[in-house]
């Protein structure tokens, strides 16, 4: 059932997703320049590396889940409740596969192609 036809829950629910999502994707990539800001030649290279490479990917996380949710709210607003599951489904799918299948794939292939003698 569209929010326009329906009571707020669904409608308030997308919207606060869609933000909570938002201000943790804010907070996720800002942190590791402040990691590098605060540490900076302190000879601590890797550690900076691995803590920037984790919060970079939980802020790619959060701008999934935040287009995920604006997708979900604005189809929620203009269609009724089969649209809001459809578009859902179809976003949450594609950012899964370009954002972690297809990236992961290739990584374990290239570590496959190390392993394996060049012929």
């Amino acid at each position: 059932m569209s929010a326009l036809g329906a009571g707020r829950n669904e409608t308030d629910s997308s919207a606060a997703t869609a933000t909570w999502s938002n201000c943790c994707r804010r907070c996720a990539s800002s942190r590791p320049t402040a990691y590098h800001r605060l540490l900076f030649r302190q000879g601590d290279k890797e550690f900076l590396v691995v803590v920037a490479n984790r919060l970079t990917l939980a802020g790619l996380v959060c701008v999934g889940l935040s287009i995920i949710g604006a997708m979900v709210f604005v189809t929620d607003v203009l269609f009724p409740g089969w649209a809001v599951l459809l578009v859902g489904v179809l976003a949450a799918n594609s950012c899964i596969a370009l954002w972690a299948a297809l990236p992961l794939a290739r990584r374990r292939d290239l570590r496959r192609r190390a392993v394996l003698p060049r012929s």
